[in-house]
């Protein structure tokens, strides 16, 4: 059975679950970009837009490092939700700030 999300519905279930699951986030924000594809033939290079997670953080209340914590976070959000932020050509990434 397949389910059907409306992308309003993921980004705030996406939203809830990185500001309960980290106490260092303040804002959960998303963007779209458009990214060129450059790698393999030039049949295979095109221009897709990307869904942009980004994550501000709060500045005086980090114990570990910004790129740590975002690492386990998109580490996270990949198990939970299957975006595949780390592959080549994927329509999510994911972006971070301080606050």
């Amino acid at each position: 059975m397949e389910v059907l999300i409306k992308e309003q519905r993921l980004n705030n279930i996406i939203e809830k679950y990185i500001l309960e699951l980290y106490p260092v986030v303040k804002s959960v924000t998303f963007t779209t970009k458009d990214v060129y594809l450059a790698s393999g033939d030039k049949s295979e290079r095109r221009t897709i837009q990307r869904n942009i997670i980004n994550v501000g953080f709060k500045g005086g209340e980090m114990q570990n490092s910004p790129t740590l914590t975002l690492r386990r976070i998109r580490g996270s959000i990949n198990r939970m939700f299957g975006l595949n932020i780390d592959e080549s050509g994927s329509n999510w990434g994911i972006e971070y700030k301080m606050i």
